[in-house]
């Protein structure tokens, strides 16, 4: 959907969200206080082209929450995870239709599996047609 120098934005096939991106860098570094400064500018850029994407969708302001996924510090149980962790940023987003929230149902919640309402091979289309536009 969208890639710049260090990092891969897309949607993840397990994704609970209709819209819900992840990006991830390249290098596979574990935590942002390791990217260098045109690292941080490339994160950057990846998240504004996301957002502003994610607002054209249903040509309204679009909610999200982000979250930032980085290796686990001050531990000694975890001080190998540089070797197995990525650092990555996901999106969770609630909209599946301009006025439709996603909701969970009591069967999503009971077994721990979501359902997501829209295939993500079409919401990523739509998201790539918005950050060509944008």
């Amino acid at each position: 959907m969208f890639e710049n120098k260090n990092f891969i934005a897309y949607i993840p096939y397990f994704t609970d969200y209709p819209f819900g991106v992840f990006i991830v860098n390249k290098k596979q570094k574990g935590n942002i206080t390791l990217f260098n400064h045109n690292e941080k500018k490339n994160l950057m850029q990846a998240i504004q082209k996301i957002t502003a994407a994610f607002d054209k969708v249903f040509d309204r302001p679009f909610p999200y929450m982000m979250c930032l996924h980085q290796t686990p510090v001050n531990d000694i149980r975890y001080k190998d995870a540089e070797s197995y962790y990525t650092f990555h940023v996901e999106f969770y987003t609630p909209l599946r239709a301009k006025d439709k929230i996603k909701w969970y149902a009591g069967s999503e919640m009971g077994a721990g599996v979501a359902a997501n309402p829209l295939d993500v091979d079409i919401c990523a289309k739509i998201l790539r047609d918005k950050i060509q536009h944008l």
